[in-house]
């Protein structure tokens, strides 16, 4: 017979490690520090009081968290002032963190909060008995950890019992551990919204990105209608047709219904229904945000993008020639007519060509493939050129060589609002390979592991008679 959950320890884990992240959340509240940007400006500070200076990646290696959602919280704790990125004095490139006067300041105040927290709740557990514990939990792969729990005054569609169908990661291991499941529709926090999710588009490497806070539900870009709002919220209204980039750091939006940042949300294009909107927020905001704000990208510039037929190359290129620079597309297979067909002026088939050897030298290099084409890339660049990835960081021979940088994409309402602008002027359009339901998940991951994948996977949360424009 089954455990009876007060006699089973994973159920009562479960609902210890809610009380105590809903005690970590309201302590924190008053220094305007969620628990994400707490452990990170706190791992931050006690490195730099150890004498060490952490890369982004090095951050994410002691605070147990992944890349992506490192880089965009370093950045929201860098907009309140918290954290700096300084100059590596070994190697001009290079950018270390290091927290502010204040961020040292309010780290120390928030680790003696969250220390009285944890104090209180193991209070009648000895402390090396807890220690041992933590210690043996955080060598496992499987650690649950919840979103934030807010602690706002929230709404739900329905009822408090109002349930969902919604994708599941249950543990590491990819496609075998992804199941549909019945979950509670989401509380709608202060300045969300809750948002009756239509479609959502999935990324290859993703199921990689939550491993530390299973279960966890995938896909971060959406299309879908405004279900509510949060009382804060003025700018959204039920019933708005919306798109958006969620955050990396909390569940996603392969189910039914999703909560929002609402500042991640924009009027959806006029001109696309849901499934070929959902298409676009990420791939359409990393080529934006990669050669317009990093690679700075102007008018009349050559600009070399690998990967020009993939999900984020087709945006680039459609990017690249609307801002008037002269496009250069490569692509591991023949695929020289799609990327012409996305105005790119020169397209070459890396497998079949040398791309330093059959082109001219350019600008800007927008690399989507890594690897080996990434660390040739910088003989191709004139003098003043850059290189920008999305793929990884640029390996040191690569940074003696050029200005190159590695970056995570943010969410930016204000570019989702651009985006939308550009395709319904034609300027730019999505590419579909394939449309799955929601209860053929597994099979549209599937799908991105398949050599030949053009364009974007989507899955279709509502049924084609109820996706309307």
């Amino acid at each position: 017979m089954p455990l009876h959950p007060n006699d089973s320890p994973g159920f009562l884990l479960w609902h210890a490690t809610l009380r105590w992240q809903r005690g970590i959340a309201q302590a924190l509240a008053p220094l305007d520090l969620t628990h994400v940007q707490f452990v990170l400006l706190a791992c931050t500070w006690w490195l730099n009081e150890q004498g060490e200076r952490p890369t982004q990646i090095a951050l994410a290696a002691q605070a147990g968290t992944d890349i992506k959602m490192t880089s965009q919280v370093v950045r929201s704790v860098e907009r309140k002032r918290l954290l700096e990125r300084e100059i590596d004095a070994a190697d001009t490139r290079a950018r270390r963190l290091h927290v502010t006067k204040r961020g040292a300041e309010l780290a120390v105040r928030a680790i003696a909060i969250v220390e009285q927290v944890d104090s209180e709740f193991f209070a009648d557990v000895p402390e090396r008995q807890a220690l041992s514990f933590l210690r043996r939990s955080r060598s496992g792969r499987a650690r649950r950890a919840e979103p934030d729990p807010a602690g706002a005054e929230m709404t739900r569609p329905g009822g408090e019992a109002e349930m969902m169908r919604a994708v599941r990661l249950r543990a590491p291991g990819g496609l075998d551990a992804l199941a549909l499941e019945q979950v509670e529709v989401p509380h709608v926090g202060p300045g969300e919204a809750l948002v009756r999710v239509h479609a959502a588009a999935i990324t290859r490497d993703e199921l990689e990105w939550p491993l530390d806070r299973l279960p966890a539900i995938p896909s971060y870009e959406l299309s879908g209608v405004v279900a509510a709002v949060a009382k804060d919220v003025s700018d959204l209204s039920a019933g708005d047709p919306v798109w958006g980039l969620m955050g990396f750091d909390r569940d996603g939006a392969a189910a039914e219904y999703a909560a929002v940042a609402a500042s991640f949300l924009a009027p959806k294009p006029r001109t696309l229904g849901h499934v070929e909107s959902a298409a676009v927020p990420l791939a359409g905001l990393t080529a934006w945000q990669g050669l317009f704000e990093h690679g700075r990208l102007r008018e009349g510039e050559r600009v070399l993008i690998h990967g020009a037929a993939g999900g984020v190359g087709q945006f680039a290129t459609q990017l690249a020639r609307w801002r008037g620079a002269h496009v250069v597309g490569t692509s591991s297979t023949a695929a020289a007519e799609e990327i012409l067909a996305l105005g790119a002026h020169q397209a070459l088939d890396r497998s079949a060509v040398r791309f330093e050897d059959a082109i001219d030298r350019v600008d800007l290099v927008f690399d989507t493939v890594g690897g080996e084409v990434l660390a040739r890339s910088a003989a191709i660049l004139r003098e003043g050129g850059r290189i920008v990835s999305v793929v990884g960081e640029p390996p040191p021979a690569l940074l003696e060589k050029a200005e190159a940088i590695y970056f995570v994409v943010e969410p930016s309402r204000d570019q989702l609002l651009e985006l939308a602008r550009l395709v319904d002027d034609g300027a730019i359009r999505p590419l579909i390979d394939s449309v799955y339901p929601l209860v053929e998940a597994r099979s549209a991951f599937e799908r991105l592991t398949i050599p030949g994948k053009r364009g974007k996977v989507v899955l279709k949360i509502v049924d084609a008679r109820c996706d309307g424009r």
